[in-house]
């Protein structure tokens, strides 16, 4: 929850370019071990653009980034990466055997890497260990539904949904707050700039 609240901040600090406290945040949270989130509305372009893409690698540098825990959706994330190469070709029933075969093989390189503090919860995710294992998965009534464009629109609703809990509150309040905030930063930092200037006139004059 820490973390979540800093992440809220540094994002806040960096769109109001106040990049030398937002530096010090992300260096104050680094020395105690802090893993900031930190999302914006270009991440989550980012994410959608790489899933719709079936880019399972620069997805996973998001999504891990961004420091989301969810056993269930990463489970389900796998399924959808390990089979992506064919759904285009199952919707339109022209899709070979082998190739679905070849996505099974890979599902289950993926859960033999799941480690046991990150395995699936619920009843139901765990329901899917068998896709790398039954024959023809795509043509069983258990199992047809994934291949379909609803279940993958699904999925990316709820990644997109996990992100934008990440992202900080803008309330028109919180907005004119911050830019007086800023505004002030920037009148400090000017007359501190004037004073350091000032002296050293001063010194060099005498």
């Amino acid at each position: 929850m820490i973390a979540l609240e800093i992440g809220k901040v540094l994002h806040t600090l960096e769109s109001l370019s106040l990049n030398f406290t937002a530096n010090a945040l992300k260096q104050e949270a680094s020395q105690k071990g802090i893993t900031i989130p930190f999302v914006s509305p270009q991440v989550i372009a980012d994410l959608k653009q790489n899933f719709l893409n079936g880019d399972e690698h620069n997805f996973f540098v998001i999504w891990n980034k961004a420091a989301i825990v969810d056993h269930d959706l990463s489970f389900f994330l796998s399924i959808y990466f390990a089979f992506f190469p064919v759904f285009e070709k199952v919707q339109a029933n022209i899709v070979k055997d082998e190739e679905v075969k070849n996505c099974q093989t890979e599902f289950g390189k993926k859960i033999i890497d799941i480690d046991d503090e990150i395995m699936p919860e619920s009843e139901e995710a765990q329901l899917y260990f068998a896709l790398g294992q039954v024959p023809k998965p795509h043509l069983r009534r258990q199992f047809a539904h994934i291949f379909q464009i609803n279940w993958s629109t699904d999925l990316l609703a709820k990644c997109i949904a996990k992100m934008k809990t990440l992202l900080p509150s803008t309330t028109t309040n919180d907005s004119r707050k911050l830019e007086r905030l800023k505004s002030e930063y920037d009148r400090l930092s000017y007359n501190s700039t004037q004073q350091q200037t000032y002296i050293l006139n001063i010194n060099f004059n005498l």
